[in-house]
Parts: structure tokens; sequence; C-alpha cells
């Protein structure tokens, strides 16, 4: 048991090897009581669902829709969103593994729930184009050709296209004639699909318009049917998700019903009843092939036994998420059965861990994750290597681009994706509470998001917080009663503690706890996290960044700044130092360590000498200087050949990658200079702390200020006209 008391609730994680973001997370904002408000779903489909039910698809066109992978969303209809409900999702998605973390385990979309749920085609090309930079009036003439309408121009933003706009042209047509020109069939065709794609499928936050770059895709109608539509859409929905995840952001887009579907089939406690069909639905003909999945959720819906548009009911539910709730492999024998052709395409590659692509939006599938989906056994899964800021790429200043080009290496393995299929063990059962995934999983998960100490006067009073913390408490005192059993003298008591603990976590489902160790105590470790502030780009955004990294390492730099009169130093040449004042090189210098190919080490220096500068010579002073570098790769090391000799004159060491930049000991009598673009410096001078360097607002170079020690003595320094960098300087007190 652990030595601290349970004076509070813990949310978790325990472990911050896997949850990096977590300070830019949602959660924690609601947690801190500061966030309330449901998440604003975007799409703009209402006005095609009322048009195709007024005036329903012709059969040539849907056809069209058939071939072209289209036909699954059509045939199941328009889903009502619940947004309390999708935002107590968002606040359980991790952008750190593309998975939601329940208290269960690690759940997702995967492949398959898109192509068993809509129909989408899986398999296929990625949807990659050329992003080609064009005026207004080719754009205009595109339009012409392709959907048989010339928009007007403020109804086009750059490359973007009103969806009211091609709505309005719609709703004017004629109903098309069985003997139609197959060109305004096509246009016709292409009219539906670019409304399915911008209001349903890819919507953006603006909510009415579409991206005309995917027109380009649907230019020949015999090869918009090659594309991998469901992997695009997926791609763009875990994006979506990443970025609603960020505490500012109070905006969803993408294919959101794929997302309360997969909800409502896995969640047995909030999704609503089925009830009977819906009147006035479109009738489909028996020759027509099947719905999909996802179809048995468009009739009328009850919410007798759950309710709607109740957040803190939501989050409490999945807060107090049991395994017996949460339905793992809703997709039975019966159900794979009845399901179309078209709903099992791809269906050798579902579990294959590969990257979905999607235009400039690159994400990646990780069923690894999620095996249990699979009826499979569940190890602990290799960790994932997102960029913090990964979610925060976009098109902007990548104007015609060509992304097959651009993402070739990542095609290959697109192309390769029956062989990146993950397999393991078949699941023998319920996995136990005592699993050495489970028992890792908890450690690294935040397990609550409700706070139980913000209670809202009015409205749902959420409970599972609460239920934590008594059944840990109940928890932790079993495990004290299993220490008072083994003193002799305390045996009966310490069984009675335990019997007590035990019938009150069986009464409340929670026994299972009792074959672990309690485990809600954290290991004090810090939570490295870099995010990038997402309103802030370019070289405004990258300076704020460092300077927030700086600001939350003062903090450290107070502590260094004490414990560097206790490094141990070692006389000589040769020598060594060594202590606790390293540095936080990120911090300092503006730079991720993810681009060196080594993590850093430590090069130590030995301790130098000098007089003063006053002639005379009689006074000596002690300066030791550590160095702290980077390992480079081969083309980038610095020459170390010569480190460790002392501080001698000329001593000067290129990077062979960049000959102008230098690291130069110079022991003139009354100062030393350090020049370098990845080195930093911790020490003291006669034992007093040498005030670190801090960068500059240089762009792409490493600058430093000119710091000095208590009463310094200006001296002469040696400027050199090739290298204008403003060194660090030690003075002679």
């Amino acid at each position: 048991m652990e030595d601290q008391r349970l004076t509070q609730l813990h949310p978790g994680s325990l472990d911050h090897s896997v949850l990096t973001r977590q300070n830019h997370h949602r959660s924690k904002d609601v947690w801190n009581g500061e966030v309330e408000k449901p998440i604003l779903c975007r799409r703009s489909d209402g006005n095609f669902w009322n048009l195709v039910h007024d005036r329903p698809i012709h059969r040539r066109v849907l056809q069209i829709l058939i071939d072209a992978g289209f036909y699954g969303v059509y045939r199941v209809g328009r889903i009502q969103l619940d947004h309390a409900f999708i935002t107590s999702l968002v606040e359980r998605w991790r952008p750190e593994t593309h998975t939601f973390h329940l208290r269960v385990g690690e759940a997702t979309i995967t492949l398959q729930d898109v192509a068993i749920l809509y129909g989408l085609p899986v398999e296929g090309r990625p949807v990659l184009g050329i992003d080609s930079t064009r005026k207004t009036e080719e754009w205009q003439n595109m339009c012409d050709a392709l959907l048989g309408f010339r928009p007007h121009s403020y109804c086009l933003f750059g490359s973007r296209l009103e969806i009211s706009a091609l709505a309005t042209y719609m709703e004017q047509l004629p109903l098309l004639d069985d003997d139609a020109d197959e060109v305004v069939v096509h246009q016709r065709a292409r009219c539906y699909m670019l409304w399915m794609i911008g209001g349903i499928l890819f919507p953006d936050t603006s909510g009415n318009k579409v991206k005309l770059m995917y027109l380009t895709l649907l230019d020949d109608i015999t090869q918009i049917g090659t594309y991998s539509w469901g992997s695009a859409v997926l791609a763009c929905l875990y994006r979506a998700l990443c970025r609603a995840t960020r505490p500012k952001n109070n905006e969803l887009c993408g294919f959101i019903p794929l997302l309360q579907v997969w909800a409502w089939e896995r969640l047995k406690m909030v999704h609503p009843d089925r009830r009977q069909a819906r009147e006035g639905a479109i009738r489909f003909s028996n020759d027509l092939p099947g719905p999909p999945h996802a179809c048995k959720w468009n009739v009328q819906l009850s919410w007798t036994h759950t309710t709607q548009y109740v957040l803190p009911l939501f989050r409490d539910q999945l807060d107090n998420l049991v395994d017996e709730h949460f339905v793992w492999e809703p997709y039975t024998l019966d159900v794979m059965e009845n399901l179309p052709e078209y709903c099992r395409s791809g269906e050798y590659f579902w579990r294959a861990v590969v990257p979905l692509l999607c235009w400039d939006v690159l994400e990646m599938h990780q069923p690894n994750r999620v095996l249990r989906q699979f009826g499979m056994r569940q190890f602990i899964p290799v960790s994932c290597n997102f960029a913090d800021n990964h979610d925060m790429h976009d098109r902007r200043g990548r104007q015609n681009t060509d992304w097959a080009r651009e993402h070739a290496r990542l095609i290959l393995v697109w192309n390769d994706r029956a062989n990146q299929v993950c397999e393991a063990r078949l699941a023998d059962g319920p996995i136990a509470y005592d699993d050495d995934y489970l028992v890792w999983y908890r450690r690294i998960t935040r397990q609550i998001i409700g706070n139980p100490s913000f209670q809202f006067p009015k409205g749902y009073a959420s409970l599972a917080p609460v239920a934590e913390v008594m059944a840990r408490q109940l928890h932790m005192i079993y495990q004290y009663g299993i220490e008072l059993r083994q003193q002799p003298s305390m045996e009966v008591a310490g069984r009675k503690v335990m019997e007590m603990c035990s019938d009150g976590l069986s009464a409340a489902i929670e026994a299972q706890r009792l074959r672990v160790q309690p485990m809600y105590v954290p290991v004090e470790q810090p939570l490295v996290d870099h995010a990038v502030n997402p309103h802030k780009r370019g070289r405004a955004g990258r300076r704020k960044k460092r300077r927030a990294i700086a600001a939350t390492n003062v903090e450290e730099r107070s502590e260094m700044s004490n414990t560097n009169s206790d490094l141990e130093r070692d006389s000589g040449a040769g020598g060594s130092v060594k202590g606790d004042g390293n540095l936080n090189v990120e911090a300092e210098l503006g730079m991720d360590s993810s681009q060196f190919a080594e993590p850093r080490f430590d090069m130590a220096c030995s301790s130098t000498q000098f007089r003063d500068g006053n002639g005379d010579g009689s006074e000596l002073h002690n300066v030791d200087i550590q160095l702290v570098l980077y390992q480079t790769p081969p083309s980038q090391q610095f020459d170390m050949n010569n480190f460790g000799d002392g501080f001698d004159d000329d001593d000067v060491h290129h990077s062979p990658a960049r000959p102008d930049r230098q690291v130069n000991y110079d022991n003139t009598p009354s100062q030393m200079t350090l020049e370098a673009s990845y080195v930093t410096t911790i020490g003291s001078v006669d034992d007093k702390p040498m005030e670190q360097a801090i960068p500059s607002r240089g762009r792409g170079r490493a600058r430093f200020y000119k710091r000095r020690v208590n009463n310094n003595v200006d001296a002469p320094r040696r400027q050199n006209p090739a290298h204008p960098i403003a060194p660090l300087r030690c003075y002679k007190p």
C-alpha cells in the first residue's frame, strides 16, 4: 500500500509516459471546472436530406453512386446528433494514441467500422491529388463543365464553394428523364457526390463550404470508385477529434454520424431504444444492394431508458463504465452474414497498421491498440511516435503541392497493407482485472473526467467520481487489513476489516479490485509537453512556443542555481564536472530533441584557471564549465577529438555540416568565449553560480546575450568579424 494517504481523488494518469499532452487537453479544463459547454458539431446536410426526400435520386444517378462507393451513406440517411454525447466522447479521445481512453481499456473507430456501418470503400487508392491554385474564373469554368452550373464569384472563397449555392442550383433543377443525356446524368451525379463530400463526409468548421479540390477527383466517373474513401473519411475524423481535444477549440467537424453510431453500437447504457421505421422514409426497390449496418439506427428512437443532451450525465456514465456495459464485438456472425458485399470490402486488412491519407491529412490506423474489438487478446502496445503538433498541419502555404508525391513513401506502406496486419491470440473470455495489460493501462490512462469538487446548483449531479473515491478508500483499507492480520494480536481485527471492505466492494460491483495492489497515488515525475499554441503559426508561433517553454522552466532554473554549488569537480586536464545542474536545452535553445538522431549527452570539461586582468597577476580565479550537447547525425556532429584538454588557445572545433559555426574556447586573461549552435553551459566562477545564457530573437541561429556575474569588470574582448554572434562571456568578479 502507498505510503501516502488518499486524501483526494486523482484522475490519472499516474505514469505520464503515454499521455504527454495532458496539460493541453480538454479534460484538464473539465477537471478544473472551466468547461461545461458542449462542442458544436459542424455539418451541412440538412437541405440535402430534405431534397432527396422530396425528390428521390434517379435510378441512373443512383447507379453511379453505387459504383463510386457513396450508396451506403445515402441509404443510411440522416442521423440526428447529440452534441452533449459527442462532447463526452471527445473528452475521452487521446491524440497521443488515436483512441478513446475508457475505464475498461482503449477503443477506437477502425476501418472495420467504416466499412460495416456505412459501406464506404476502404480498398483502393488514397484520396490524393495535386492541390492546384486556380483563379476564380478557372474554378467557375470547372464547375460549369463538371457540375453544369457556373457559380457567382461571391460564392467562391479561394478554392472553396458555398454549399448553399450548390443547394440552390439543385433545388431548381427539373427531374431527370429516363432518356436524359449521359453528360447531364454525370453532372447531376457529381452534384450529389460533391454535396455529400462537403456536407457529410468531409465537412470543415465553416459548416457551409466544400473544397473544390475534391471536384478534380470526380472528373472521370469510372475512376471515382477506385479511391479508398473510407480510409480518407477516417483520417479526417481522427484529425478533427485531435483538434477538438484542445481546450480553446469548441467545434468539431468530420463524419460525426459515424462517431455517434459507432458509440451507440458499443455503449449499452447510453444508446436509445429502436422502435419502428420512420414515417415517410425513402423506399428502395428490392433489386438494389442491401443497406449497411448503420441503417438500423435510422428509425424512430426512444429515450425511455436513457436521456439526451445532458453532458454531465454522459460524462458520469463513462466515468462509471464497467466491462459488462461495453460491447467489444458488436458485429456478430449473424450481422456479417446479412451484410451486402460492399460492406465487407477490404476485410483482409481491417487489422492493418497503416497510414491513413487524405490530401494533407496524415493519421495512423492502429488496431494493434484495440485488438479486443477483433476478438483477440490485447497486449501492451508499443509507444506512439506522433508529434505534439501533428494535428495542426494543414494546406496553408502548400499551394500546387502534389500530395501523391509528398506521401510517396507512405503510399508504399499503404499498398503493402496486406503484410501490415497485426496478429494475436484469440481471446478466451473477458480479460481479467489483474491482467498485465489492464494493470499497465490503469497507470497510464486518465480514468476520471468529472471532478467531485465541482457540483453545479442545478441539473444532474455526478455520482461516479464520488463512488470512485469510496471504492478506492475501501480498497486501501482492505490492504491495511492484510497488514493487520500479519500481527498476531490483531489477526481477528484485520480479518474483520477485510470482510467489511470485501462486502462493500462486492455490493458496488467492484470486488475485482481486490485482485491487485491499490495504485492510486501518482509517482512524482515531470510531465514533458511542448504542445504548440494552435492560434499562432509561422515565426510568431515558434517565438511564442519558445517563450512558453522557457516560462515553464523558471522553477527549474532557480533550483539549478541552488545546486550549482554542489557540483563535484575533478582537478587537472581531463577532469569532469558532475551534478544536478543540467539545463533544459530545448527550453534554452528553442529546439526540439526529436530532430536529432540520438538523445543528448553531457560532455564534461576540465576546470581551468586565469589571472586577473590588472597586469600584476596576483589574483587567481577558478572557472568550471560543463558543456551540454546533442549527438547529431554523422554529417552534423562536432569534432570531439580535443574535448577534455582544457581551454587552450586556438582550440576551435568546426561542424562539417555548418563550417561557419564554431565551438571556440579562448582563455584570454579576463574572459572566456563560447560560440555554438547546439551547445549550452552550466558552471560557476569561484564557486559562485554563473548566470545562464538565454536565446535572443535570432532567425535559425543560436544567439546569446552577455551576462555578468556579480560586480563585472569590463575587459578588452577579441571580436571576430566572421562570426558576429554575441557570445556568452564569463567575467572575473
